[in-house]
Formats: C-alpha cells, structure tokens, sequence
C-alpha cells in the first residue's frame, strides 16, 4: 500500500462522490474517481455507493494500479516517488502511465526530466483543467 502523503493526495485530488456524475472527460464516475475502466463496477448515472464502499474500491484500485505499474519502474524508488506515479497512473490510466516520458526518463535515470513529463498531463476532454494543473503540481511536490 501506498504511504499517507501519497494516499492523502489522491483522496484529496479525487474527491469522493457516493453518487455517480460525470468527470471533466465526460465520463461516468462514482467514489474516488472510479469508472467502469478500473474493471470493479459498471459505473453509470444511477449508481450510488456508500462511503465504507468508497473507500474499499479506492484501496481496490490502488492495488491493482500499483501491481499494474511497479513492473515497469526498473529504476530505485523512494515511497513518495511510488506515491505520485501511483497518483498519475491512478487519474490517467495504468496503460497511458507505462507509455510516458514520465516513466522513461526516472527508469533512465534522468530525474530531472520527471516533472516536466508529469505536467504534460493537464488535459481533459482536449482543454487545460486548472484542477489537472493543481494536481500535477502536487504530483511534482511529493
């Protein structure tokens, strides 16, 4: 599992929602950002889950991104490097996570390049979300 600043910031860049709504992206959403895409619960305008629920299907979703995700990092990781890869993957998506600069430069060694790469990420639906912006920011910080 994920340290506390690194679970706290996910938490806090998701937000929680019991009922489902749609994201920025448009797309159907419930709990701590959880879609149908994370493969727990077809996700759609009725759905409704209760905080206990919420909080498992976060927990859930961490393990299986962070199982998905530590394969392809090769190079030595501190707990809040994990943290805010496990952040981005978690709001981009495992797959897309594996494919980014992100991920190539801190397996190469090249540290440096990491926030340049994780502030790539700040779209939604093809628009600058200032939220995207703030979260990455964070990402960056931890």
């Amino acid at each position: 599992m994920l340290n506390k600043a690194s679970l706290d910031l996910i938490k806090r860049w998701e937000g929680c929602k019991l009922k489902a709504y749609k994201c920025s992206a448009g797309v159907w959403t419930v709990g701590y950002g959880l879609t149908t895409a994370a493969g727990f619960i077809e996700v759609g305008p009725d759905t409704v889950i209760t905080q206990a629920e919420a909080d498992w299907y976060l927990e859930k979703t961490i393990e299986k991104f962070l199982a998905e995700i530590k394969p392809a990092i090769t190079a030595a990781i501190n707990e809040n490097e994990l943290g805010a890869f496990t952040s981005l993957a978690y709001n981009i998506g495992p797959t897309q996570f594996r494919k980014s600069s992100a991920l190539r430069h801190f397996n190469q060694g090249s540290k440096d390049r990491v926030p340049t790469s994780i502030r790539m990420w700040r779209k939604a639906g093809g628009k600058v979300v200032k939220g995207l912006v703030n979260r990455r920011e964070a990402e960056v910080d931890l």
